[in-house]
C-alpha cells in the first residue's frame, strides 16, 4: 500500500475546495443539484457493488467491522474496498467510526435484501443498476423515433417487462416504476 501524504496537506487542500465550491455555489444557482443529476450514474453503480458484496446485509449481521473483517468476509482487494467504503461513507450507506470500524449507515439499512421488508429498496437497486440502466442509454433515439428501449421489444412499457421476469425484479411496486 502507498503512504499516504500528511493530513496537513489533505486539511489544507480540502479547505480550499470548500471555499471554491461555497463561491461557485453562491454565484451559480442549481450547480449542485446539475452536478448531482450528472453524477447520479457513480451512486447507482456504487450502490450495486455493495449490494453484489452483500456489505449492508454483513454490516447488519455484524454491527460493525474492521477493515480486515470486511476484506475477509467480501473476498475482496483490501485498498479496493477501502475505497469503495470510503465512497459509501460519503453516501451514508456505512459510517466510518474510529478506529477503523465500519457501520451500516442511515441510507444503507434501505438496501438491505430482506423480501419480507416494505422499506428496502434492494430490488429497485438491482433493475436500475443492471437492465434499466443499459436500457436508458438510448432515450434520445426512442424520443427521435418513438422505438421502444426496453431490453425485450415485446413488452410495451418497463413494468409489463419486469413483471414478466420470474427474478426478484417482479416484485417492486409499481410506485417505484410508474
Amino acid at each position: 500500500m502507498q503512504k499516504a501524504p500528511p493530513k496537513i496537506f489533505f486539511d489544507s487542500f480540502l479547505d480550499k475546495i470548500i471555499k471554491f465550491e461555497k463561491h461557485r455555489l453562491k454565484k451559480y444557482p442549481g450547480f449542485l443539484l446539475a452536478q448531482f443529476y450528472l453524477t447520479g450514474h457513480i451512486h447507482i453503480q456504487l450502490i450495486k457493488s455493495a449490494i453484489e458484496l452483500n456489505i449492508p446485509n454483513i454490516l447488519l449481521s455484524n454491527k460493525s467491522m474492521t477493515l480486515e473483517e470486511l476484506h475477509n468476509a467480501t473476498q475482496t482487494d483490501k485498498e479496493s474496498l477501502y475505497r469503495l467504503l470510503r465512497a459509501l461513507n460519503a453516501m451514508q450507506i456505512i459510517k466510518i467510526r474510529k478506529p477503523n470500524k465500519y457501520l451500516l449507515g442511515k441510507t444503507g439499512k434501505f438496501i438491505i435484501k430482506n423480501i419480507n421488508n416494505k422499506k428496502s429498496l434492494y430490488n429497485l437497486s438491482m433493475v436500475i443498476s443492471t437492465e434499466w440502466y443499459d436500457s436508458l442509454k438510448n432515450i434520445t433515439e426512442s424520443v427521435k423515433t418513438g422505438n421502444n428501449i426496453l431490453p425485450d421489444k415485446k413488452y410495451k412499457s418497463y413494468l409489463d417487462y419486469i413483471n414478466s421476469k420470474k427474478s426478484n425484479f417482479s416484485r417492486i411496486s409499481i410506485y417505484f416504476i410508474s
